[in-house]
This record gives structure tokens, C-alpha cells and sequence, in this order.
């Protein structure tokens, strides 16, 4: 049979979407926790080469037979859900996926299991010594699944690791991450440098805590009057955070007229106001005065501050031009019949921080005071 090296060891690796840091210190761009996710933790193993002999490499097989890997985690924000394949990248043809298993056995302390098949009972070139003989290249062990317990992101965003632990004291007795991959039955061969990949999971809102902007009207106005009506944003349920705000307003210029809009006070942000466009464009001027007009809000690059209180945006100035009981602003989608032609930007909505679209913008109306 083919020479099996009995020294080569193997390197553990641990692998999730939701990491934001490798095990080098190095940025990942990891998927927000939120309440009720589930994060996946892929566990890797890879042969190390064949040490060389007089200054010669000869690469000889790795053998495998099963392994055990402790991971840490923080009980308070996770719980273990289960174990099983990685659909898509666990060698089924020699993992025995029915007994990859996940086991609690210590406050925060898992055991990961998963081993080879049983030998077949012909003669086969990789089969041998009880285990499979592995040349290289990185193999996938099976997924660990932990779920969210909470909200972990108010009033300041919390992360936390999931982490290899090479051995623990669990009631009295040392276990180890522990590889059997040697001739000799039940000899650990685990690297001693583990590559913890999942650093830094960061938690976040749900998508579905939705937000909604609203205008203050005035009491009354009279002709000739300036008047504000302030833009505040929102949360509605648990505190969210936002990316942008789009307003799609309409109101009637034979009325009231736009004069600007005032920041004093607002929440500072990359920009708002109307963006400029052209005659064709739904802001055909600086400060649209043909009674429709797009209002656009970028929060801060990187601002994740979750919205706890009701927040000014920007305060819309207008004047009253002509007397009336009353008149509105609307806020409308870009597909209103009354925009048709005109070049729109973006529709009226919400981005939150979780990408979730939320569409709770509220026009408002403006009541007249007739002179006598």
C-alpha cells in the first residue's frame, strides 16, 4: 500500500458569513446578527505537508479518521441550534454525515464531532488503517448552527467571537480538540495553530423594526406667511438605524410656494436636500417651485446609531401665496400618474440599516386663514 505519513497533522479552521475578522486580525465584511438569525460556523480541516527528510520533501498521505472540536461561545447571545453537512461543500462520499453531531458540555462549550465511514469491505487505494488517506486541500467537516437570543445592538452595538479552544477542564477532566489521523489509532494530530475565522459578529436591528418620517403642519397660515414644517424621522417599534430617506412630495404652487429647506438643528448627514437636475428632472431647479419636488437624505457613511427618539431630518420652508381653507403636501411614488415624463432619481421609501425597505412617509396638510 502507499506510504501514510504519521506526522503530518492538520490544520482546524473555522469559517461564517457573519465574521467582520480573520484569525490574522484582518476585515471581513460579515452579515449583521439580528434577533432569531441563525449563524453558521463551517469547521475545515486541512493536512499539513510531509516535514522534509535531508532537505527532501517526498509528500506522503495524510490519514483521517474522525475529529473533535471545541468551540466557545457567549450562552447569553447564542444558543446551539444543531450540527449537520454543509450541503454544498461536505465530502459526503467519505464523511458519514449521520454522525456529525454538536454537544453542549460545559456553560458555553460545544463539542463538534465528525468522522470518516467505515472502511469498505473491498480493498481500496484510499482506505486504510481504518481511516481515509488525504494528499491536501482544505476539507469542509460539517456546520455548527447557533441562533440569536436578543437584541444586542442598543444602546451601543455589541459583538461577540465564536472560538476554537485546543482543551478544557470540564469536570475535572481535560478535553482537547483532538484530529485521529495516524496509524496508530487514537493519536491526536491537530495542528496546535487553529485559525479562528469568526471574530467580531456584530448585531443589528431586525429588518421588520420599521421606521416612518412625518411632517409637523403649523397651526394656520396666512397669505403671504412663511411657514415650516419640519421632517422627523422615527422608529416605530424597537430602535432601528437608516441609510437614506426619499421623499417624493406634491402640493399645489398656485398656493403655497417652496423656499427652501432649513438644516439648523438636524441630524448631520452625508447630504439632503433637493438634488439638483434639469428641466426634465422632478427638481428642476435648486429649490423646485412647480409644486413637485424629491427630498433625498444620506445618513453618514458607517453611522450604525440606531434611532431611539423621534430625529429632525430637515425643515421644509414654504410661504402662502394665495388664500384657501386648506391645502396638502403629498407624499407619492414615483409611478403617480401626476410625474409622468419627468426623470426620477429614486422612489419614496426608507433604507434601513438591514437593507429592508420601509415605506411609512406621511404628506400632511396645511390649514388657510382667510382674511375677512
Amino acid at each position: 500500500m502507499t506510504q501514510v505519513d504519521p506526522n503530518r497533522t492538520f490544520k482546524i479552521a473555522i469559517h461564517s458569513d457573519h465574521s467582520n475578522s480573520r484569525w490574522n486580525g484582518s476585515n471581513l465584511n460579515g452579515k449583521t446578527a439580528v434577533k432569531g438569525d441563525i449563524i453558521e460556523v463551517n469547521i475545515h480541516m486541512t493536512p499539513n505537508p510531509s516535514a522534509p527528510v535531508n532537505g527532501v520533501t517526498k509528500q506522503m498521505y495524510a490519514l483521517f479518521r474522525s475529529a473533535d472540536v471545541l468551540l466557545k461561545y457567549d450562552p447569553t447571545k447564542l444558543e446551539l441550534v444543531n450540527a449537520s453537512a454543509n450541503p454544498r461543500s461536505t465530502d459526503k462520499a467519505i464523511i458519514d454525515v449521520s454522525r456529525i453531531s454538536a454537544t453542549v458540555i460545559d456553560n458555553g462549550i460545544i463539542k463538534f464531532h465528525s468522522r470518516v465511514y467505515p472502511p469498505p469491505q473491498r480493498a481500496n487505494f484510499y482506505w486504510e488503517f481504518g481511516g481515509y488517506k488525504l494528499m491536501g486541500g482544505a476539507r469542509n467537516l460539517g456546520v455548527v448552527r447557533f441562533r440569536v437570543l436578543d437584541d444586542f445592538y442598543f444602546p451601543t452595538v455589541q459583538t461577540t467571537n465564536i472560538d476554537i479552544l485546543p482543551e478544557a477542564q470540564i469536570n475535572g477532566a481535560v478535553v482537547k480538540t483532538f484530529v485521529d489521523g495516524s496509524p496508530t489509532p487514537n493519536t491526536n494530530m491537530v495542528d496546535p495553530n487553529m485559525e479562528d475565522n469568526v471574530n467580531r459578529i456584530k448585531f443589528g436591528p431586525r429588518p421588520d423594526y420599521k421606521m416612518k418620517v412625518t411632517m409637523t403642519p403649523p397651526s394656520v397660515v396666512s397669505v403671504g406667511s412663511e411657514f415650516s414644517v419640519p421632517l422627523t424621522i422615527e422608529s416605530l417599534t424597537s430602535p432601528q438605524w437608516f441609510s437614506s430617506v426619499t421623499a417624493i412630495l406634491i402640493w399645489d404652487p398656485t398656493k403655497i410656494e417652496l423656499m427652501g429647506l432649513d438644516k439648523t438643528g438636524a441630524k448631520v448627514a452625508q447630504m439632503s436636500g433637493f438634488l439638483w437636475g434639469c428641466p426634465t428632472c422632478l427638481n428642476e431647479t435648486k429649490v423646485p417651485k412647480d409644486g413637485n419636488a424629491q427630498f433625498m437624505f444620506l445618513n453618514q457613511l458607517g453611522n450604525m446609531t440606531p434611532v431611539s427618539q423621534p430625529t429632525l431630518l430637515g425643515t421644509l420652508k414654504f410661504k402662502a401665496v394665495s388664500q384657501f381653507d386648506e391645502t396638502a403636501i403629498e407624499v407619492v411614488k414615483m409611478n403617480d400618474p401626476r410625474l409622468a415624463g419627468l426623470s426620477i432619481i429614486d422612489d419614496t421609501g426608507i433604507i434601513t440599516g438591514t437593507s429592508a425597505s420601509c415605506e411609512e412617509i406621511y404628506g400632511t396638510v396645511i390649514k388657510g386663514w382667510k382674511v375677512p
